[in-house]
């Protein structure tokens, strides 16, 4: 009798020294679907003597539900897991050694929503310091799904006329979902080209999906397959997109509510009461500034329009459209996020570029619109010396068909390599070539630009068209001189730098000896009127009837005592021919503009 008390007292103060454990996994209610859901294991092993050893947790969980990812948050060193199957989690830890209460780790999974049991196994067991098996309380978890009513929206949705469009149909609450009806109207048809088709279906609808598009009204209907389980989305989920081909224009997207039900997991499929309804758009999106000319230095701006937009964002191609960046609000642009984008002061460079606007949601780009510059433009009249008769110039050289097709200034001392040519001299006004650079100062390295041109019989200098004045398309507004060349003239230039631009004013070196710069730049012609000194045969510079390097000698060394006809630089006074001797001789011609005096361009 004796034995059997001191056995049982030995019993019971095994069991007592042996203790208890509680494990247990957290009940999680309302989840919301999406990825991360963290599911904490507690445990309560304060009345384990000498603290927990070891343990082994068969923990499992329905897959169609959750994805496990991993665990986080661990308590005690040396805790591991492994996969058994899809669906059975088996974590283990040796030598922990603890008194631990609180938790021991957190299951990680991605949620998928609905409802689910995390449960411990049988063969999940705690040991002590012995490797005594602990007896344990298993408390088993569970998620269940949040109870929600579900929601659908329509896109709003901006393109162009032409694109073929998506637009999206989205959910909120759509837990435990069996199927739907949907009824959606366009209330302007023509905005669709053709037929319109369901696409980007969501995967998880599975089952019987069916589509029908007639006179702007789309009708689809989904039911979830016999063997499948309802489904979850998380919220902002796409269920599918409308695609269609956009012929432009605006128009509501509606849903027909009394015809659209979402229907739940219940025998009979009822509706969800309460189901809303967010309407959507399709809006075009008009660029209202088209393609615009200007002149330097004005102010412009491109626009675009479409209403639902959340943000813009200008754009701008240098290379004809082959690649495009993004604008800033840096001069000379503003307002670059804005519907309208400002222009300040347009310079040559811009001549060409083309401008288009990317707008959210959606990222879609309008279409470009392309900024032309018009160019620098130099309006200046001059009289050359030779040609002129008392009133105007002659038209000899043109008349006889002198004139060459390409300009003469490429060789020295002008060395110009222009290429400007024409099929035929392009007015009968036309007397000659002419070469004409701009400076932004009086020497001669401040040369930013040459171009030749024809004078015309009243001393206009024009283009290649034979009537537009010459233009500069590099250059920007501003102050230059002006200087004129021509092959056997000597060259004058403006008194003062002149203010240029897209239209610059008539600067008429006719009028006064005073618009010329230097000292006795230009001859006194008849009837008040200043001309550019002529008889420089050999273009060095200045004329000179006698002394070293004259121009007399230089006519006679060309042409000795022979009549030449031709475009030629020792035909001084411009009639289609040189000579030395006999009537309209060019050597007394020189002698008529500078008598014994020597005549020097003030050009520096």
């Amino acid at each position: 009798m004796k034995n059997i008390f001191l056995i049982i007292i030995a019993s019971l103060l095994s069991i007592q020294l042996m203790g208890q454990a509680t494990v247990s996994i957290q009940q999680v209610e309302g989840a919301v679907p999406g990825s991360g859901l963290n599911v904490p294991v507690t445990a309560n092993f304060s009345s384990v003597t000498g603290g927990v050893s070891a343990f082994t947790f068969y923990i499992s969980f329905d897959s169609n539900v959750f994805t496990f990812t991993g665990l986080a948050n661990l308590a005690l060193s040396g805790i591991e897991y492994s996969i058994n199957g899809s669906n059975q989690i088996i974590v283990q830890c040796v030598g922990a050694q603890s008194n631990l209460n609180g938790k021991l780790f957190d299951l990680v999974f991605n949620y998928n929503g609905w409802n689910s049991a995390i449960t411990f196994g049988d063969q999940s067991q705690v040991a002590d310091k012995n490797a005594n098996i602990v007896p344990t309380t298993f408390n088993s978890g569970y998620v269940h799904m949040v109870d929600a009513t579900p929601a659908l929206a329509a896109a709003n949705v901006i393109a162009n006329a032409g694109q073929t469009v998506d637009a999206a149909v989205t959910t909120t609450g759509f837990y435990n979902v069996a199927g739907f009806n949907i009824e959606i109207q366009l209330a302007n048809a023509s905005v669709i080209n053709g037929n319109v088709t369901v696409v980007n279906k969501n995967a998880a609808l599975t089952g019987d999906f069916t589509t029908n598009y007639q006179n702007g009204v789309i009708y689809i209907a989904w039911t979830k397959s016999i063997t499948g389980g309802i489904i979850s989305l998380a919220n902002g989920s796409k269920l599918f997109d409308l695609q269609f081909s956009f012929a432009g224009g605006n128009s509501t997207v509606n849903f027909n509510t009394t015809y659209s039900k979402i229907f739940k997991n219940l025998p009979s499929y009822p509706p969800f009461a309460g189901v809303t309804f967010t309407n959507g758009s399709i809006v075009e999106l008009a660029l209202n500034s088209t393609n615009q000319t200007v002149n330097l230095g004005d102010n412009t701006s491109f626009g675009v329009t479409a209403t639902g937009v959340s943000s813009y964002q200008w754009q701008v191609s240098t290379n004809g459209g082959a690649n495009f960046t993004a604008l800033t609000n840096t001069a000379p642009y503003s307002s670059v996020t804005t519907a309208t984008m400002n222009i300040t002061g347009a310079i040559a460079a811009m001549n060409g570029y083309k401008y288009r606007c990317v707008v959210q949601p959606g990222n879609v780009t309008s279409s470009a619109a392309t900024l032309s510059v018009n160019p620098l433009t130099v309006n200046i009249k001059v009289i050359l010396q030779g040609a002129f008769n008392g009133t105007n110039m002659n038209t000899i050289l043109n008349t006889s068909n002198y004139l060459p097709k390409v300009q003469p200034y490429n060789s020295a001392p002008w060395n110009y390599s222009g290429t400007e040519t024409v099929a035929s001299i392009p007015n009968a006004n036309v007397v000659d070539w002419v070469l004409v650079e701009l400076r932004t100062g009086t020497a001669s390295g401040t040369v930013v630009g040459k171009k030749a041109g024809f004078v015309l019989k009243n001393g206009s200098i024009v283009g290649l068209d034979g009537v537009s004045p010459l233009t500069f398309p590099t250059l920007d507004m501003a102050n230059y001189y002006i200087v004129v060349r021509h092959r056997n003239h000597l060259a004058i230039m403006s008194s003062s730098a002149q203010p240029l631009n897209s239209v610059s004013t008539l600067y008429d070196f006719s009028t006064a000896t005073s618009k010329a710069y230097g000292t006795n730049p230009m001859a006194s012609l008849t009837g008040g009127v200043f001309g550019m000194w002529g008889g420089d045969i050999n273009a060095n510079g200045n004329v000179r009837f006698n002394g070293s390097n004259n121009d007399r000698t230089s006519l006679f060394s060309a042409i000795g005592n022979s009549v030449v006809f031709g475009y030629l630089n020792t035909d001084v006074n411009m009639n289609g021919n040189a000579r030395f001797n006999g009537s309209s001789n060019d050597r007394t011609a020189i002698f008529g503009y500078v008598g014994n005096s020597v005549i020097i361009s003030q050009v520096p």
